[in-house]
């Protein structure tokens, strides 16, 4: 606590979905944010808690600022996206990476504005994140586990790090241990540790090269599907079934190469 009391930590806690309160009284940071959006009787653009899992009251009110950790995989199992603002009991909260990142570089002014359902943006001073229609960030995973220095605890207290390995740095603790870590499966990995999730939000955050999905897109994808299927009725009636069936194995494969080229180059998300 007398540490926290230094300020430059973040503590991290758990937000809770199960109907439950949580723990009270709970020292949780809210964030000062600006909503802006087209219709107000839109869905609301973030998750919806319910309660919270905190750290010990006497580390809570010692600590300046906290950001929760949540983060949920697709329905295929995979860790694409993390949320960087949830709402609780009238107030907005921020993720731990979101926090980290704030902190470091001295955001005075952060705002949401809503695109539409599925798209919004978050500004943070003069940077742009671009956020689902329910404040996710899309990951961009710099690679399999341990891509990020990993750096024993033990060593950092028995002082025997080479001076300056962490200066200008932004430094998450975490169980990394087989037995205590939490490990999620991403799109590279299947053991990924869950620290790394943070790690990989707030180097996202740090590099802003993003992934985003634009506001456009539902409405581009289902064009281009209604587009590619009368195409290929027509082809199959004009030529026959076989030179049908290679038409539409030529258009299938145009639309993922360039869904992917569209992604590497430019980190749109079609």
């Amino acid at each position: 606590a007398d540490k926290l009391h230094e300020g430059k930590v973040v503590v991290g806690y758990a937000m809770t979905f199960d109907g439950h309160s949580g723990q009270t009284p709970c020292v949780l940071h809210p964030l000062g944010l600006a909503i802006m959006r087209r219709d107000d009787s839109a869905e609301e653009p973030f998750f919806r808690s319910t309660g919270a899992i905190c750290n010990l009251s006497v580390l809570s009110e010692a600590a300046s600022v906290s950001g929760f950790l949540n983060a949920a995989p697709d329905p295929d199992g995979l860790l694409r996206r993390a949320p960087v603002l949830i709402a609780r009991e009238g107030h907005v909260y921020p993720s731990l990476a979101l926090t980290a990142f704030t902190s470091v570089f001295g955001t005075r002014n952060v705002s949401l504005r809503v695109a539409n359902v599925n798209s919004s943006s978050l500004l943070l001073d003069n940077r742009t994140v671009p956020l689902d229609g329910k404040s996710n960030l899309l990951l961009r995973y710099r690679g399999p586990k341990r891509t990020f220095p990993y750096i024993s605890a033990v060593d950092v207290m028995r002082g025997q790090l080479k001076p300056g390995v962490l200066d200008g740095k932004i430094v998450l603790v975490g169980t990394t241990a087989l037995g205590t870590r939490e490990v999620v499966s991403t799109p590279l990995d299947t053991l990924f540790a869950g620290v790394e999730v943070q790690a990989t939000v707030a180097d996202n955050l740090v590099q802003q090269d993003f992934i985003q999905r634009p506001e456009y897109a539902g409405v581009l994808e289902t064009q281009l599907v209604v587009g590619l299927g009368l195409f290929s009725a027509l082809l199959v009636r004009r030529f026959g079934l076989a030179w049908g069936a290679a038409g539409v194995a030529v258009c299938l494969a145009g639309v993922w190469f360039g869904s992917v080229r569209l992604m590497a180059t430019s980190g749109v998300f079609m």
